[in-house]
């Protein structure tokens, strides 16, 4: 039986041993879903390898909702992004809390009139932080803005941070800044974790000695052992809001989201990184009627309770792709992605009027206004792009014009209680 027994564990041993060796060659090809939960310190090791932003550089947020990991920049953490675009600034440093804000935002002071609360579309992505909209708006507006917009997360994650940053600070005003392109992902991943994962963390503690020197060591081990939490927890766990599970068997790696804008006597190449393709997913999955904006529902709800609350007007700002503001002007290079995208725009859209007519809230989408700057702009669209090709996010152009359009908005709001 022993020697049964050696026959069959030298086999897995080798195997073991070459997987191992694999992965510390090649740590790229570890899945984020899975490396997400690792051993904290073996992670950082591998997320330092890999170049990914590691704790040195952000921190983890309490949260109370049941959602997933919440990261946020360090306090003056130097934060570089390797986007290539013409005029795009490649590296800013956070203010005093961690967000993108000039050094005098002054967030000592007593309350604010104006918060905002977004992903990388709130957040100084490629510009000055004294560019980015929400500052721009305080100097258009005379009112005092703090600026709470944090990249690569959701609608439930930005309530997260209002209730510990914004809230304090008696905001008359909380502007909510939605994206077009990732939200409605963002919010399915959401769900996701509190319907599967809650209290996934405890899953790779360990007791024996054996299998603590394998947690902090082993990269195999940390991979079985974070497959488990990821794929198989959630077999075994309740249901939440209807989500796509064809979103998440699209394959994306062939998808080509690249295109252009024609200006007749000029085409500008767009997403020369072919960036953002789950955003194919998330349309496709839309349009066979498998995943529904309602999961944003819990957490519109619970924002227009915190204003009634908190004695502040909410606002929820509709940031469009760039796709969607230079409608009239794109041209895909797969054509079939054309009214996929605009289907997806349009159903986002009428969710979140129509939402904000049942829950009341204030609701300015974006995509109407942009479109009009563009047309507006003549022979000059080219030069005065509103969005950076390369990391398409908003140029200092279109930061500027956002927050005259912000502007305009809010000076037709009733004053908060």
């Amino acid at each position: 039986m022993i020697k049964r027994l050696v026959i069959l564990l030298i086999p897995l041993a080798i195997l073991f041993v070459g997987v191992e060796v694999s992965l510390r060659l090649v740590p790229q090809v570890l899945p984020l879903a899975l490396l997400q939960h690792f051993q904290p310190d073996l992670r950082l090791q591998i997320a330092e390898k890999r170049g990914l932003p590691t704790r040195n550089d952000v921190m983890s947020l309490e949260r109370d909702d049941g959602g997933p990991l919440l990261l946020k920049y360090r306090p003056e953490t130097e934060v570089s992004k390797t986007f290539l675009d013409e005029g795009a600034v490649p590296t800013i440093v956070t203010d005093a809390q961690g967000f993108c804000n000039p050094p005098d935002a002054g967030y000592e002071r007593a309350r604010f009139d104006v918060i905002a609360i977004g992903d990388s579309f709130t957040w100084c992505h490629s510009v000055h932080p004294a560019e980015v909209w929400p500052v721009v708006l305080a100097q258009l507006s005379g009112r005092s803005v703090y600026n709470l917009g944090t990249p690569a997360i959701g609608l439930y994650e930005y309530l997260v941070i209002l209730r510990r940053f914004g809230l304090p600070k008696q905001p008359r005003v909380v502007l909510m800044n939605v994206y077009e392109g990732n939200d409605l992902r963002d919010a399915m991943r959401y769900w996701s974790y509190r319907d599967g994962h809650a209290g996934a963390g405890a899953g790779l503690e360990c007791a024996g000695l054996l299998c603590r020197a394998l947690g902090s060591r082993s990269y195999v081990y940390n991979l079985l052992a974070a497959a488990r939490v990821e794929y198989l927890q959630p077999l075994f766990a309740g249901s939440g809001p209807p989500r796509d599970a064809a979103f998440e068997n699209i394959d994306t790696d062939d998808l080509r989201f690249y295109y252009t804008l024609d200006f007749g006597d000029e085409q500008v190449p767009f997403n020369l990184r072919n960036a953002d393709r789950d955003e194919i997913a998330v349309a496709t999955a839309i349009a066979q009627g498998a995943l529904s904006p309602a999961l944003f529902d819990e957490a519109l709800a619970a924002f227009v309770a915190l204003a009634a609350e908190q004695d502040f007007v909410p606002v929820l700002i509709y940031s469009p792709s760039a796709h969607t503001a230079y409608t009239d002007y794109v041209r895909f290079e797969d054509p079939a992605l054309a009214p996929l995208m605009a289907g997806m725009s349009a159903t986002l859209r009428d969710y979140f009027r129509t939402s904000g007519e049942r829950l009341g809230y204030h609701f300015l989408d974006l995509t109407g206004p942009l479109q009009a700057v563009i047309d507006a702009q003549g022979p000059e669209q080219a030069q005065q792009l509103l969005y950076y090709p390369m990391s398409i996010h908003y140029s200092a152009v279109g930061n500027q014009r956002v927050a005259e359009i912000v502007d305009a908005f809010l000076r037709g709001l009733p004053a908060a209680p």
